[in-house]
């Protein structure tokens, strides 16, 4: 059966848009429309158009499925369907086949084939591709005259091949007229030579060694220095060296001295006057001869100084460590020191790379004395979910200003005194007003009028942000303070999102599983819902709409929902435009 639906231009998108056909009453979500009954509610229009879509295709199973398949082609069936490939074939048997070819010209192209080795058959040769051509292999059938720099042009007997500086050619031995031949200087057991071998820089291989012309050289310098055994060995030694004669030779080296015990330093006095230097658990401790001060350096907690040092101070270790100005004087003024406090810097700070990291609950603070005040950079504190980048605080600990790295201007919650401020300035006239629980908002002046009746109020701008980490389709709760009774205008919301306004904290979270598409219960504490789908987008309520705050003691909170509809990570601001109705 084909639903006939309506034209849904212009229409809303909300669910309030409905059809009713056959008994099933569908809605408009601004995509598809869905129906209204039972699990039904699930089955769009675009579903049953694709189910009568696929119905018309008629049974596929009255065509019969393939449920099996045994491959029988061979691999001749698989060339007569194509016998080229650009892919590689590989296999760890043999591979059987005829290149043989009748003569050279009946070769293929030796480009498109580099690579491919061929036999010809005329010539008894095996050819190979390279280079755009077709070179012929050497082989146990081949004669010298197949290479190509070698002539043989008429050869007479007995010639040898000579190089004539482009190719070898015959031509008759050259040398003199000794009537032996190299076979016979090979079969002469004991041959000898007529003069000096002239081995014209090259080295003599025996096979398992080389002499080279430096060798011999060496070797007759070696020759030359006489005959060590003249001079008799020595054969043992025994050391009597000590470290003071060694060091009386000389007391400097470049090397590593290891020193597996202590090393003792004296100032000549004797052992007692002696400094010890020695290692302990991973730790290098320089000590004098008291035992009362020491020195330890370690790679495990750093450097420490146990003990005084001097009066013309440098460091001071006394309740803590304490660097002094270099000026070579008693009393110098301290540049640094440290405390359970933490450290404290006298003078400049110079960062010229890297960054100051504070981490949770810390802060660096820059004292402004003795005014009171304190200025603190990158300030942390998790227990109240406050990250200030720059603040500024009194004695008390209120804060002054605040500046985020986020981009907003002004801390939001500014609190001194117990009482919580505004985060926006006021019209013009306007005067501070407290909900008597430390809330305080602009408020209009009412001036007096005849009868002793009061002039109404001018329409306010409420605002709140949702968090920089609102993630797309979830919601976030939002708490503003207005008034305990208002009129609502208008509400502007900065992202796509859907809106909600409660009477009370309770009723929000009772409504918390809500569907977008699902109307609010009559009389469950809902007083407003506005759905956007563009950024900066304002709901215009008309009539306007009457609000109120039903705490068990009304206060001036308005409590909303906010769900993020704008498909990403963002803040969303929300501006109610309200009136009071209520003091």
């Amino acid at each position: 059966m084909a639903l006939n639906f309506p034209s849904t231009a212009g229409q809303a998108t909300d669910g309030s848009f409905t059809h009713t056909e056959s008994g099933v009453t569908w809605a408009w979500d601004g995509i598809t429309w869905k129906s209204q009954a039972g699990p039904a509610g699930q089955i769009s229009s675009q579903d049953v158009t694709e189910w009568n879509t696929a119905y018309g295709w008629g049974d596929h199973g009255s065509a019969g499925y393939l449920t099996s398949y045994t491959e029988t082609q061979t691999l001749d069936a698989v060339l007569a369907l194509g016998s080229t490939t650009t892919r590689d074939i590989t296999t760890t048997g043999k591979i059987y086949y005829s290149n043989n070819f009748s003569n050279s010209v009946d070769l293929p192209n030796a480009t498109t084939h580099h690579g491919m080795f061929a036999h010809v058959h005329a010539e008894g040769h095996g050819y190979f591709a390279h280079g755009g051509a077709w070179t012929q292999l050497l082989d146990t059938g081949s004669n010298i005259s197949e290479l190509v720099d070698v002539s043989t042009n008429s050869p007479s007997t007995n010639d040898v091949l000579t190089w004539d500086g482009s190719s070898w050619a015959p031509s008759a031995a050259q040398g003199g007229t000794g009537g032996g031949s190299m076979d016979e200087l090979v079969d002469d057991t004991t041959p000898q030579l007529g003069g000096i071998l002239d081995c014209n820089g090259f080295s003599i291989d025996f096979g398992n060694n080389t002499i080279t012309d430096t060798d011999v050289g060496n070797w007759d310098t070696a020759y030359s220095w006489g005959d060590h055994a003249a001079a008799g060995y020595l054969t043992s030694y025994t050391p009597s060296d000590t470290l003071a004669s060694v060091v009386a030779r000389g007391s400097s080296s470049e090397g590593d001295l290891t020193v597996n015990g202590n090393l003792y330093v004296s100032d000549g006095s004797g052992p007692s006057s002696s400094h010890r230097l020695y290692n302990s658990s991973d730790d290098l401790i320089i000590q004098n001869s008291t035992g009362s001060g020491r020195i330890r350096a370690t790679c495990r907690s750093g450097f420490e100084v146990i003990g005084g040092i001097y009066s013309n101070k440098l460091i001071d270790v006394s309740g803590g460590v304490s660097l002094y100005k270099d000026n070579g004087t008693s009393g110098s003024s301290v540049k640094l020191s440290t405390s359970s406090d933490g450290i404290s810097i006298y003078g400049g700070l110079e960062l010229t790379s890297g960054d100051i990291t504070l981490e949770n609950g810390s802060k660096l603070r820059i004292e402004d004395s003795p005014s009171g005040t304190s200025v603190y950079v990158g300030y942390v504190n998790a227990s109240q979910g406050v990250n200030y980048d720059f603040s500024q605080f009194d004695n008390f600990g209120n804060v002054l200003t605040a500046i985020h790295t986020d981009g907003s201007a002004f801390f939001t919650n500014i609190t001194a005194a117990g009482l919580t401020y505004p985060s926006s300035d006021g019209q013009s006239g306007q005067f501070l007003h407290t909900d008597g629980s430390g809330n305080l908002s602009w408020q209009s002046a009412n001036s007096g009028g005849g009868g002793g009746g009061t002039s109404l109020g001018s329409r306010q701008i409420f605002s709140g942000s949702t968090s920089n980490s609102h993630a797309n389709n979830t919601s976030e709760n939002l708490t503003i303070a207005a008034y305990k009774g208002y009129a609502l205008y208008k509400v502007s919301v900065s992202e796509p999102s859907w809106v909600t306004l409660y009477v009370s904290s309770a009723t929000r979270t009772s409504d918390v599983n809500r569907a977008i598409t699902e109307d609010p219960t009559p009389g469950s504490g809902i007083l407003a819902e506005a759905i956007t789908q563009s950024s900066s987008e304002t709901v215009l309520f008309t009539p306007a709409l009457i609000g109120y705050n039903d705490d068990s003691t009304p206060g001036t909170n308005i409590y909303l929902k906010v769900v993020n509809k704008s498909g990403s990570t963002q803040s969303i601001n929300v501006d109610l435009t309200v009136t009071q109705l209520e003091a």
